[in-house]
């Protein structure tokens, strides 16, 4: 009987101090963790909390090591060793899937404002083209204008076929700029939504 209690105080002190063991070296790889999670976030503040949260990592792992000190030079009961080491190893676990999710949702956030400055700048080119050619069409708009008004004080009958391919081209012009401006308003209204999602998941954070 005496045997079977010591093996088993054994086991679980072999246990206690794995459970440690295991917690410490989790609480190493999240500060790993912490240095790449640092690396990837680009506000000044958001920095500065992560490195407070880096200071409470290598708190706990000094308390962790100073608890596995005093396990293996001190006598403590069993069972509350046993509770600790489950407590700190679940704790470490705890800390590194924390880390973990929030590494994958900068990353994701900062994936989102990559695409968004990429939309941004294909939507300035094409603002930029578009209003070139808004300057042509509304140049050929003028000389259509003219010449149509120079007819006129010519005494051109309206039936004359001169006329009215000028007036179908003035036409033409006028369904495509006005088709144009539409898609340009309907692609900043779309950017601005994706703006907007881009900071709400910035601000969640």
């Amino acid at each position: 009987m005496v045997m079977f209690k010591r093996g088993c105080l054994k086991i679980i002190n072999m246990l206690v101090e794995l459970l440690v063991f295991l917690g410490i070296t989790l609480m190493i790889y999240s500060i790993v963790l912490q240095r790449r999670l640092v690396g990837i976030v680009h506000q000044d503040d958001v920095k500065m909390r992560f490195n407070y949260l880096l200071a409470l990592i290598v708190l706990f792992l000094i308390g962790y090591i100073f608890f596995l000190w005093m396990y293996s030079t001190m006598e403590i009961d069993s069972s509350v060793s046993l509770l600790v080491g489950v407590i700190l190893f679940f704790g470490a676990i705890f800390v590194v899937a924390v880390l973990g999710i929030n590494y994958m949702l900068i990353n994701s956030i900062n994936e989102h404002a990559d695409r968004l400055e990429m939309l941004n700048r294909v939507l300035d080119k094409r603002r930029a083209k578009t209003e070139s050619d808004l300057k042509d069409m509304k140049e050929k708009e003028a000389g259509l204008l003219k010449e149509i008004s120079g007819m006129k004080e010519r005494n051109v009958p309206e039936n004359d076929d001169e006329l009215k391919k000028k007036l179908e081209e003035l036409q033409e012009f006028q369904r495509v700029a006005v088709g144009r401006e539409l898609r340009m308003i309907e692609l900043k209204k779309k950017l601005l939504g994706l703006e907007k999602k881009g900071k709400k998941g910035q601000a969640e954070i």
